[in-house]
């Protein structure tokens, strides 16, 4: 449709997009402070430090290696010690993610299938009830994307951690006791 009009905002997957015609546009925009404070009652809204990382003083980011929790690219051979990094209380998406991104790092293609995660999970005697259903959810808030999908029916997709996934696993180790 070449007369659409689009409108869209993202402010780190917040999302909010119009798109149609250059009116109905005009009119949603009107409306957004409304939308945005019914949205704001439904889900309260919970601001996060967008200071990057590499910002931290130097001495905090020595002292974060050297307990050796909140560094993702040193993953040790055992995944023992590697989801002992991680705090007991995180969800069961987290435990796909943690596992999911130590398959992944351990993978000659950089990838890897929620079979094999819930298998590393189950050997530490960590129970995940739905494992496809986490991914679907990793998928949908993009800690994970999909590198390719299964052709047929009840065959496994093949995940990769996103950037964004990375992130929340470096918060999720500065949450480590």
């Amino acid at each position: 449709m070449p007369n659409d009009t689009r409108f869209k905002v993202n402010m780190n997957t917040g999302e909010i997009e119009f798109e149609g015609s250059e009116e109905f546009v005009k009119e949603q925009l009107l409306h957004l402070p409304n939308t945005i404070k019914t949205i704001l009652e439904i889900i309260p809204y919970k601001p996060h430090s967008h200071k990057p990382r590499d910002v931290e003083p130097e001495t905090k980011r020595e002292a974060k290696s050297d307990s050796n929790t909140s560094d993702i690219s040193d993953i040790p051979s055992n995944f023992g010690e590697w989801i002992n990094r991680f705090p007991k209380s995180i969800s069961q998406n987290d435990y796909i993610l943690v596992a999911g991104y130590y398959c992944q790092k351990k993978s000659e293609v950089n990838s890897f299938k929620t079979i094999d995660s819930n298998g590393f999970l189950k050997e530490q005697s960590i129970k995940i009830t739905n494992p496809s259903e986490c991914a679907r959810r990793l998928l949908a808030n993009k800690t994970i994307f999909a590198v390719s999908k299964g052709k047929k029916k009840g065959s496994t997709s093949v995940f990769r951690v996103s950037k964004q996934g990375e992130e929340h696993l470096l918060s999720l180790l500065d949450k480590s006791p």
